[in-house]
């Protein structure tokens, strides 16, 4: 049973899984399997697939017939909502899209900004003990809108070799995209160095187990991560009369389904609210097909009872959770206040499962308490930037004495030079 605390009495503490961190012995093994890959290739690839997955996994790509046909089994509802989805992903991340721009220096240079997307980047789909169809459009589908060229997506293989059905489905709503049957730290590998007919890529995005993220960990600096991604996690700060009791324990339970180290709190100036959530809480888990997992992560989460909404705000803030519901009277008033977490969600009507699939922003999001710093993933993660420079002889002439005697100041006589020598 979810626990109820109260700030006045209780030492509140948060207990988030960190990321990336495992013990040393499982770290080693981790970074032994990248530099196999490295340096070996596709064999290395088949070897690891062998003996986590037990399947010799396929060279080659899906087959487009291959994507298509998944597609035509899929249930027509199924089709309409990743249909809607990517409609609704589309318009948000085309909004936020970002354009080069020049302007003029006071002296006459010209400076600018240079938007470019980049060239090639993997995907890792998660497809194991819940398949995640919605990732393919919340992480490949918002790199095709950012202008990616090329798009890879590797997905943990069934028993046939091939990821999952709905998968590939989702796979076949992209324009251009390859599709391979490979899971784990075998997959960060292939796509971050390259193996066989699987080209190397410029980042590795998109959420999946510890392990995963280990990998993606393991192999930054080589190329780029979105982020570093844990389990779930849900904060709510609610008050009466606002709140729905049984709205928040549904949305509470959302996110504890999701892992046995997923986290779901609320902050709530009311105990009479924290004891009617919890009685919903324990109606809703009853004989829940997700039951044992809901019970163990509800076991690390709280109901916590705190002296006003301020406190409330504070103590989110600190846990900065990766997803933050506002179940209060104007919940728009406390946005600015909630500096620290993934992705704010306002009122009773903006449940955080229409995030997860079709609200438009991704869902792939940090956790961990990572969102003061992280971002969501978006058409940012897969654009760069470059700088631009071009001055007219006015201009140079005019920064060329401040260049010289910073060259100075720092014992850098070249970089004097390089600028003192047009001046001769």
């Amino acid at each position: 049973m979810i626990e109820i605390l109260n700030t006045a009495t209780d030492e509140i503490s948060f207990k988030q899984s960190p990321l990336a961190r495992e013990d040393a012995e499982t770290q080693r093994k981790i970074k032994n399997m990248v530099g196999k890959i490295r340096r070996e290739g596709w064999p290395a690839v088949v070897e690891y697939s062998l003996e986590y997955d037990d399947v010799d996994p396929e060279p080659s790509p899906l087959a487009p017939s291959q994507l298509e046909e998944s597609w035509e089994q899929l249930d027509s509802r199924a089709r309409k909502a990743l249909k809607k989805a990517k409609k609704r992903i589309g318009r948000y991340q085309k909004a936020l899209l970002p354009s080069s721009r020049n302007f003029t220096e006071l002296t006459g240079g010209l400076l600018g900004d240079i938007v470019r997307p980049l060239n090639r980047v993997g995907c890792y789909i998660p497809g194991g003990r819940v398949p995640m169809p919605s990732s393919v459009l919340m992480t490949a589908y918002i790199a095709e809108v950012a202008g990616v060229e090329e798009i890879i997506i590797c997905s943990p293989p069934g028993e046939d070799g091939l990821p999952h059905p709905t998968i590939q489905a989702a796979a076949h709503l992209l324009e251009d995209v390859e599709v391979y049957g490979i899971g784990g730290v075998q997959a960060i590998a292939a796509m971050a160095y390259g193996a066989g007919e699987l080209p190397g890529v410029d980042l590795v995005a998109g959420p999946g187990n510890n392990y995963v993220t280990l990998a993606k960990k393991e192999v930054y600096g080589d190329v780029d991560i979105d982020m570093l991604a844990g389990p779930s996690e849900i904060a709510i700060i609610a008050e009466q009369p606002a709140a729905n009791p049984r709205f928040v324990a549904a949305d509470l339970l959302s996110q504890a389904e999701h892992d046995p180290r997923a986290r779901a709190y609320l902050f709530t100036p009311h105990l009479t609210l924290a004891e009617k959530v919890r009685e919903e809480i324990n109606k809703l888990s009853a004989n829940h097909p997700h039951e044992d997992v809901m019970e163990k992560s509800l076991r690390d989460s709280a109901l916590i009872v705190t002296s006003g909404i301020e406190e409330a705000i504070s103590l989110s803030n600190q846990l900065a959770p990766e997803h933050l519901e506002l179940h209060v009277i104007k919940p728009m008033a406390l946005v600015d206040d909630c500096e620290n977490a993934g992705a704010i969600f306002c009122g009773d009507w903006t449940p955080e499962a229409i995030g997860d699939y079709v609200a438009g922003p991704s869902h792939t999001l940090p956790t961990g308490g990572s969102a003061r710093f992280f971002s969501p993933l978006s058409v940012y993660t897969f654009i760069r930037h470059q700088s631009l420079v071009a001055l007219t002889e006015g201009d140079y002439r005019e920064i060329a004495p401040a260049t010289e005697t910073l060259a100075e100041l720092e014992s850098l006589p070249a970089h004097k030079y390089s600028s003192a020598v047009r001046l001769e």
